[in-house]
């Protein structure tokens, strides 16, 4: 279970782990590409900017993971940012097989 404000508070070390990233870039060494995809989190009911709210239909009875609505939720928000990130968008449409 992830209490306030322990799951809003995790989106922080993505963020860090970016920045990091950004900050330290060497010609010398490859790195992975990293990057933020979509936003989960919103305070329940009350909108963000964007509008996202979480209701409680949106999760099973045990309040923590998604029910099937709210997977759809999360399912949506994630094509979206497939189909219009400018570095996603590319991968997203490619023919060419995926390679691990």
């Amino acid at each position: 279970m992830s209490p306030e404000p322990i799951a809003y508070e995790s989106a922080f070390g993505v963020t860090w782990f970016i920045e990091e990233r950004i900050n330290n870039l060497n010609p010398d060494k490859s790195i992975p590409w990293v990057s933020w995809g979509p936003y989960l989190w919103a305070n329940g009911l009350t909108p963000r900017s964007d509008g996202l709210i979480w209701e409680r239909n949106d999760f099973e009875p045990d309040g923590v993971h998604t029910s099937p609505q709210g997977a759809l939720k999360v399912a949506t928000m994630l094509q979206q940012f497939f189909q219009n990130d400018i570095a996603a968008k590319p991968w997203f449409f490619s023919l060419e097989p995926c390679r691990a």
